[in-house]
């Protein structure tokens, strides 16, 4: 029995109104699950546009012509005797709506260099494709241009923004069901530079009927343009006035002084495509009070106009003194300002015009970034006061919020605010609410120098502020960022350290209530020692009454053994758990936790052993070794390294396969390692290799094994069996060659055929009968031992023929009597064709051989007898020790082959 279980899931599913919906799930539990169907909540029913099945484990939901009020949540619940389960997923239902622009582009100017963001509101579904063009060329996403859509809204921003782009901007939107476009005209100006005046007007005093003149020098690109006003009144060149202006300078010269007209202000306004700045004077006249006539002369007065002459310079005579650069003061401030969505909204100022006055908007405390439908308009009043404008085009909700005025120059400056508020028709009234956490905080573990973020989430009504504090204490350090984000609240450690760890509190409240939610943070330090070292980790804690101490690893009480592990209480709150000659298991997370009546405070840290790795080293490698076979022999190595290396055993390239015959031990501490072979054979020699492995590295060592050269030489208290240690070969002869076949034997045989130990077969002349194979054996008490080797001859016949005494060349044996023990047969052969004796007692050929009464292979004879062949061409067969088993007849048969 076995309850339900999804084995899919529900995938999001997307439809137009009028398609079919259908949701197919593979469900599997004992007994067969029973299933029911909802949409938002509501059971869903077979009918005749609903059908339900099930066929072998998948379960399918069908509904025919969906609409858009079934857009939310399908869930499936699967039940039986076993249990139940349940599966949710996203239904989305859109009707078809031909796109539309609900909010359409508004024409743009800005300058050269600045950023320029263009947006439009667009409904339709499904979801439009949208397009941006400037004069007919689609702009893609680059560097400089950002292209985004978010819920309807579509922007395009354009950094560094040049005069090319200036022109017709277009918007195209197309779905399945529809097209729409908007249109606009960018202008981009150039940069340039705004005018400022280098040299400002000064305040005159002057006497009527006198010729007074003004002068400003100036600056800006493109050069611009001059205005003269006094009192208000714009000045044209007349009979009254003079106007002069050259590419840095302009004068305005009054020909006649008339105090009726004159006194009070006179401005000069400089204009051009970057902006606008104006200076001003006051000009009042002189009275018989206001200076004696020796006070007059005393006065430092200037006479202007080169083209006076000395009577009319007495006579019109003016004084001149700087005008005080005064702080900018607002005359009128912004106000508190509401608007629609997608509606205008304006703040504006007025302030004196004032030498060397600039203005800055903020909003929320942040520089305001001028784009297409946010703008600054400054315009100069009848009185010569200058009214500063910052005007918002088609607001949104983000558009809300606190905006700030600042005007300054060297004097001072001077700040003024006012609110935002936009108003979305669309959204009722919202009712006052408490402050209430949709998410709160959550206790987090973090190491130090890594960056931690806790973050919760308010609502309320009226938005509620916001405050923090860590273990209740207004957070104040530097290193932690306090952030508000649409509701979010959030502080970040970037680099946490162990003063971070503690309680931390978001409080929220507003005039409806308070709210708040609480987290700890636990910071891990890294602790680090090297094995058999001593870690000492000390804590300081205060409380009252004295709080009681414990220490924890990994969540579990510390054993304080007092033999590795130590805790002391040092006094005045210091308290240290020493752990000697640290080791692997010593590592864990380690907590220290401090209780009294009033709570509890911890502390926690990591502590890793950092193991001493040493790669392997063999200090005692392997050597060629020699061994009969039969015999055991060691192979040993000593290797050192940290950790304890891995040892491995190879004979040929191939692991040694551990059996009864071969065993591989570790002798002690000291890193000895041994492979036994227990009784040697011919497999076991060959090259080994022993290869020793840890963390660190690896080394390896090579030896050989194999058989020595001569050891029977080494034999002296046992018999030994015979051993070829140059064994017969192949040959290869041309018919009419000599053959040697030649082998070595040991010197213990006692086999005196040739004095370097060899026994040499000589075939003289060579012929087709001697092609065939050859053996050569070799006999004694102990066992024996052979070789063989083909004789093979290009265009050769056999032909082999018993050799007869035709010319009585072949003198008989004689019999002999035994002498000393010793019996010795003798004969002499005089033969054209070469030929060569031998007693099979020793070597058996069966080419050439001996008998006594029968071939002597047929025999097993001891090595007591030996065989000479005497200079004069004399046979001797020497029987040492000869016994009564060595009577009988001896002959001599002698073979030849003809070729």
């Amino acid at each position: 029995m076995a309850k339900p279980a999804f084995q899919s899931d529900i995938a999001p599913i997307n439809l137009t109104e009028g398609d079919t919906l259908e949701c197919k799930l593979l469900i599997t539990g004992d007994p067969t699950p029973f299933v029911k169907w909802y949409i938002n909540g509501q059971l869903v029913c077979a009918t005749e546009d609903t059908e339900i099945s099930n066929a072998n484990g998948v379960y399918t939901m069908k509904i025919h012509g969906v609409t858009a009020d079934m857009t939310g949540k399908i869930k499936c619940v699967a039940y039986n005797k076993a249990g139940e389960a349940s599966i949710e997923g996203p239904l989305k239902v859109v009707a078809p709506i031909p796109v539309e622009f609900e909010t359409s582009l508004c024409d743009a100017t800005c300058r050269e260099g600045d950023t320029l963001k263009l947006k439009a509101v667009l409904l339709g579904e499904p979801e439009p494709v949208v397009s941006w063009y400037v004069n007919g060329k689609k702009l893609e996403e680059s560097q400089n241009i950002k292209i985004h859509s978010e819920k309807g809204t579509y922007t395009v921003t354009i950094k560094d923004i040049t005069c090319d782009y200036s022109g017709q901007v277009v918007c195209e939107a197309i779905n399945e069901y529809g097209k729409a476009t908007s249109e606009a005209t960018l202008l981009v100006l150039p940069r340039g530079e705004p005018p400022d005046f280098l040299e400002w007007l000064s305040n005159v005093r002057a006497r009527t009927g006198t010729k007074v003149v003004h002068k400003v020098v100036f600056t800006g690109d493109p050069k611009p343009s001059l205005t003269w006003y006094i009192n208000n009144n714009e000045i044209l060149n007349s009979d009254l006035y003079t106007i002069v202006t050259d590419d840095k300078t302009s004068t305005l010269t009054i020909n006649s002084f008339n105090p009726d007209i004159h006194v009070g202000e006179i401005i000069c306004k400089a204009e051009n495509d970057a902006g606008e700045v104006s200076c001003t004077a006051n000009m009042i006249t002189y009275t018989s009070d206001m200076f004696s006539e020796s006070e007059s002369e005393a006065q430092a007065e200037e006479f202007v106009g080169d083209d006076l002459t000395e009577d009319e310079s007495l006579r019109e005579e003016m004084h001149r003194t700087p005008t005080p650069v005064m702080a900018p003061k607002f005359i009128t401030k912004i106000k508190d300002t509401k608007a629609k969505k997608g509606h205008s909204a304006v703040f504006e100022c007025v302030v004196p015009d004032t030498k060397g006055v600039c203005c800055k908007w903020l909003k929320d405390g942040r520089e305001i970034e001028l784009i297409a439908r946010i703008r600054v308009q400054t315009r100069t009043g009848p009185e010569g006061h200058i009214t500063q404008e910052l005007i918002l085009d088609n607001v949104t909700p983000e558009d809300a919020g606190r905006y700030t005025c600042i005007v300054e120059n060297t004097a001072g400056k001077d700040t003024c605010e006012a609110t935002l508020t936009v108003i979305d028709t669309l959204e009722k009234k919202i009712d006052n609410k408490p402050p209430e956490f949709i998410v709160a905080l959550q206790d987090k573990t973090t190491k130090t120098s890594e960056k931690v973020v806790l973050e919760c989430k308010v609502v309320g009504e009226p938005k509620p502020k916001v405050s923090w504090l860590h273990d209740n204490k207004t957070i104040t350090q530097e290193s932690i960022t306090i952030e508000s984000i649409e509701g979010v609240e959030r502080v970040t450690i970037t680099s946490s350290e162990l003063s971070h760890q503690g309680k931390y509190t978001c409080i929220a409240e507003n005039s409806e209530g308070t709210s708040k939610t609480e987290a700890f943070l636990t910071v891990q330090d890294h602790w680090k020692v090297r094995e058999q070292e001593t870690l000492d980790l000390k804590v300081t804690v205060i409380g009252t009454p004295a709080p009681k101490v414990e220490w924890f690893k990994d969540d579990k009480p510390i054993n304080i053994d007092n033999s590795h592990i130590f805790a002391k209480d040092e006094g005045s709150g210091h308290h240290t758990l020493t752990i000697k000659q640290a080791r692997g298991e010593d590592v864990g997370v380690y907590t220290c936790k401090a209780t009294n009546e009033a709570g509890e405070a911890k502390t926690t840290a990591n502590m890793a052993v950092q193991e001493e790795i040493e790669a392997p080293l063999f200090v005692q490698g392997l050597k060629p070794y020699e061994v009969e076979q039969g015999k055991p022999v060691e192979l040993e190595v000593r290797v050192e390294g940290k950790p304890e290396p891995e040892v491995k055993w190879f004979k040929d390239g191939a692991p040694v396969a551990i059996d009864n015959q071969h065993v591989i031990e570790k002798k002690g501490e000291n890193g000895s390692h041994t492979l036994i072979i227990k009784d040697t054979n011919t497999a076991d020699f060959g090259k080994y290799t022993c290869q020793a492995t840890n963390k660190a590295g690896k080394d390896e060592t090579i030896g050989e094994l194999k058989v020595p050269k001569y050891s029977f030489e080494k034999q002296t208290a046992e018999e030994v069996k015979p051993l070829f240690i140059e064994p017969l070969k192949e040959t290869f002869a041309v018919e009419g060659d000599t053959v040697v076949l030649e082998l070595e034997i040991g010197q213990h045989m006692q086999l005196e055929v040739l004095e370097d130990g060899n026994i040499k077969l000589t075939i003289q002349n060579a012929k087709k009968e001697d092609v065939g194979a050859y053996r050569c054996e070799a006999v004694n008490v102990a066992g024996k031992a052979d070789t063989k080797a083909d004789l093979k001859l290009q265009f050769a016949a056999k032909v082999e023929e018993h050799v007869t005494d035709e010319s009585g060349q072949l003198e008989e044996i004689g019999q002999l009597d035994t002498v000393g023990g010793n019996t010795l047969f003798a004969c002499s052969v005089a033969l054209s064709i070469p030929f060569l004796f031998s007693f099979y007692v020793f070597v058996s050929c069966f080419k050439l051989c001996y008998s006594r009464n029968r071939f002597i292979q047929d025999r097993q004879w001891t090595w007591k007898s030996s065989f000479r062949i005497n200079e004069d061409g004399t046979q001797k067969l020497v029987i040492e020790e000869s016994k009564t088993e060595d009577q009988g007849n001896y002959r001599v048969e002698v073979f030849k082959r003809r070729w």
